[in-house]
């Protein structure tokens, strides 16, 4: 009588089953897009468009993600336009804590809103192979960066915000010359 004539199977199967693997995620719950782009305009009539291969923010892990990116913005409110290989870095939701770093990047910025979401003035303009930089909270309305880069260029930026909506403003200076340093501190008034 053959062995699987009782139904057993004569040897051992190492391969897992078919519903044995996890199930994959939709593209639409994925927190990478793959090709992403878009464009778009506000009601003060400032332009924004991005393009990237790969972009991303894994709200589980924290773990942000831009592979071949370009952005650019034009405006009542400036200028602005950077290229990145690759961006990858680690983010609370809120963006009030991150460290990221960027290999080979290039931007150039003339514009009255600054990366920090301060009004004021920003300008620069930079060519980097690498580029780290991480921003700390002190507090509510208060923060600090800090960071690093292999290239040539420079980043300065001055102005105002009120992060927190308690009627105080903050104000938000940072300057890069190989070095990055900024902060944010909330005005007693």
């Amino acid at each position: 009588m053959p062995v699987n004539a009782c139904g057993v199977t004569p040897f051992a199967s190492f391969e897992p089953e078919p519903n044995d693997y996890p199930p994959t995620p939709p593209i639409e719950s994925a927190p990478f897009l793959q090709l992403d782009h878009a464009a778009t305009r506000d009601a003060e009539g400032q332009l924004e468009a991005h393009a990237a291969l790969l972009r991303g923010h894994d709200p589980a892990t924290g773990l942000d993600l831009d592979v071949l990116s370009f952005a650019a913005e034009a405006g009542p409110r400036g200028v602005r336009a950077t290229a990145v290989a690759e961006r990858v870095g680690l983010s609370t939701a809120d963006g009030t804590q991150q460290i990221h770093a960027d290999l080979l990047s290039a931007g150039i910025e003339l514009a009255t809103r600054n990366p920090d979401a301060s009004e004021g003035l920003a300008l620069s303009a930079s060519a980097a192979a690498l580029d780290v930089e991480a921003t700390l909270p002190l507090g509510d309305a208060n923060s600090l960066t800090l960071g690093a880069s292999l290239g040539v260029g420079f980043h300065v930026s001055a102005g105002f915000r009120d992060i927190d909506h308690d009627g105080k403003p903050e104000l938000c200076v940072k300057a890069t010359e190989i070095v990055t340093v900024g902060a944010c501190i909330e005005l007693p008034w």
